[in-house]
């Protein structure tokens, strides 16, 4: 007999990835302003847009599975390159 589909679940884990998309796009738009203030982008400043990145391939994952997965890779990258600029600062 198959698992039964827990509808409820279902609709938690989607309110929990609209509002991490909701944070940080607040977040994203904060980030540019300091940038534009500051004239500088700081490595921790990609966490927002990671927020956002994954928040939108899980919300993607059933209906656009390969846009989700492309927004994972973007996401992947992200997390490589701010790395790589935090670890050649220090």
């Amino acid at each position: 007999m198959p698992p039964k589909f827990d509808c409820k679940a279902r609709v938690d884990e989607r309110r929990i990835s609209q509002g991490a998309l909701v944070v940080g796009s607040i977040g994203v738009l904060i980030n540019i302003v300091d940038a534009i203030g500051t004239g500088r982008l700081e490595p921790h400043d990609a966490f927002a847009a990671l927020v956002v990145l994954g928040a939108g391939g899980e919300l993607l994952k059933e209906r656009r599975p390969r846009a989700a997965k492309a927004l994972y890779a973007v996401a992947s990258v992200l997390l490589v390159v701010a790395g790589s600029v935090a670890g050649a600062r220090a």
